[in-house]
């Protein structure tokens, strides 16, 4: 840990369209070399920034003698933060070269995202501002299709952020002269409450929620017999109109599980022909009303369960999604862990030796959001309670807090994904149970169909229910073989610690 000290540099990072100021203050401890300061200040006077925001971003430097007159002299607007951070903060010690990486993210934080230059990583919050991290590439990958009349189908496993990243999206699309709408449908019951829906939203844009959710109520009841031709009026208007839309939809497997009658504890093999057909006409028919105002709207649609498994598994219609191209979100590469983990520390103002940095990557990697801001609450926490950390330290906080005894409540809903699976529970977990003593190697997949039917699984059920393990217990086929695992050893390490069976 340096010495604090009241002289250093004060760092300004402005948008200039908007006036929103990051700071940072950069101390400079008696024993820090200056080799240090020289590369990290000249490294800061040198950035460059990205070209999307070089015209709209000021970055300033000033040397301080004495913080505390420099902070009376100059007083900050309301909610403007300063960090104060060595200067050492920003010094890669392996490669001794600035690091650009860490202040390019707090840049890019400041004016891209309009929040403070670290984030805070607030555990099980839609993360917006400088909180909403390292999917950036992802959203302007979505908008650059809808631009060019693409929908979208967004895949990725619980807990990646797909609820962030489609706020950030509904901003963009609406920055980019979209009128968006973003809308949750696992509480819809009927295809006549998902057209009240779509209907009170493009024709009463400024509702609060609650009122619209009553407008909603009162629609659908006059919608039960005529759902499918007042649809496709909205949709055939939205077609004929000059004002662009992007349509947000989240759990759209959800919806059409309420549509086939089910609850999520119900066994899927109950669902009559009846029901089937139905459901599988009003997915058909939801793409061709896609497909109909196609020039003038943009879609995306993605759920909690793997969309295109999801519909196979139900025998619904297997082309319900041939209109969209499928966005997939991954972890966080070995990189982006450890920038996200470096950003969460020095939020809080804590700057560990290199070594602690290295463990938790090692720990973390492939980096899952939410399991990293699970780890950095127990880290910060120590940090506030001893003022220190060490690598033999991170390890016991993995092992008795992150996936111990104490860490349950983080990790325990997991479990209940299973109320999906019913008959097919008991083959899932025997599944479950076997990657998680098979290490970084996996198994194959013929030895994972022998545990799968020997625990009364259907072999022709395995492929399913694989590709629904890999959104709810992130398991992965190991690319080029045809071999599995744990996608995240955090999860691994939690099943085979407190879920194994035997």
């Amino acid at each position: 840990m340096s010495h604090r000290s009241d002289v250093g540099y004060w760092i300004r990072v402005e948008d200039t369209d908007s006036g929103h100021g990051g700071h940072l203050f950069l101390y400079l401890p008696a024993e820090e070399s200056a080799l240090v300061a020289k590369t990290v200040i000249g490294g800061i006077r040198s950035f460059r920034p990205a070209p999307d925001i070089r015209k709209k971003v000021r970055i300033t430097d000033q040397q301080v003698t004495d913080l505390g007159r420099f902070r009376r002299d100059h007083p900050l607007p309301d909610r403007q933060r300063v960090y104060e951070l060595p200067v050492a903060a920003f010094w890669e010690r392996s490669a001794g070269a600035f690091k650009e990486a860490l202040f390019r993210s707090g840049v890019e934080n400041v004016v891209i995202q309009n929040g403070d230059f670290f984030p805070s990583g607030r555990l099980n919050a839609v993360a917006t501002g400088s909180d909403f991290f390292g999917r950036q590439a992802e959203c302007r990958n979505i908008v650059n299709n809808m631009q060019k009349a693409q929908n979208i189908l967004l895949c990725g496993p619980r807990r990646y952020g797909k609820t962030s990243l489609m706020r950030r999206v509904h901003a963009l699309a609406e920055a980019g002269g979209f009128t968006a709408v973003m809308a949750d449908l696992e509480a819809i019951q009927t295809p006549a409450e998902f057209v009240a829906r779509m209907a009170v939203a493009v024709r009463h844009p400024g509702l609060s929620a609650m009122e619209a959710e009553d407008r909603k109520e009162e629609l659908s009841e006059t919608l039960t017999q005529t759902w499918q031709r007042e649809g496709e009026a909205l949709f055939r208007s939205l077609a004929d109109g000059d004002n662009p839309r992007v349509f947000i939809l989240d759990e759209y497997p959800f919806m059409l599980d309420s549509f086939l009658g089910l609850t999520r504890e119900q066994d899927r093999r109950q669902i009559g022909e009846t029901e089937r057909r139905a459901v599988s006409a009003f997915v058909r028919w939801f793409r061709q009303q896609r497909q109909a105002c196609a020039e003038t709207c943009r879609f995306l649609l993605t759920g909690s369960i793997h969309p295109r498994a999801y519909l196979r598994d139900n025998r619904l219609d297997a082309d319900g999604f041939e209109d969209c191209r499928q966005v997939t979100l991954k972890p966080f590469d070995a990189a982006q862990t450890r920038l996200y983990i470096e950003s969460l520390l020095l939020g809080r103002e804590i700057v560990p030796d290199p070594d602690v940095i290295d463990g938790l990557v090692r720990l973390l990697v492939p980096g899952i959001p939410y399991f990293i801001q699970i780890a950095m609450d127990h880290v910060v926490s120590h940090c506030q309670q001893t003022g220190s950390i060490s690598p033999a330290q991170i390890e016991a906080i993995y092992h008795e807090k992150i996936i111990g005894p104490d860490g349950r409540r983080s990790f325990d809903g997991f479990e209940r994904h299973f109320k999906r699976y019913l008959e097919r529970k008991a083959g899932a977990r025997a599944i479950l149970d076997a990657l998680a003593t098979a290490g970084a190697d996996g198994i194959p997949k013929p030895r994972l169909k022998a545990q799968y039917r020997a625990a009364g699984g259907r072999a022709s059920d395995l492929d399913t229910v694989l590709q629904f393990l890999e959104y709810d217990f992130y398991v992965e086929k190991i690319p080029s073989t045809p071999r599995y695992r744990f996608a995240s050893p955090i999860l691994r390490d939690y099943w085979r610690r407190n879920q194994r069976q035997g």
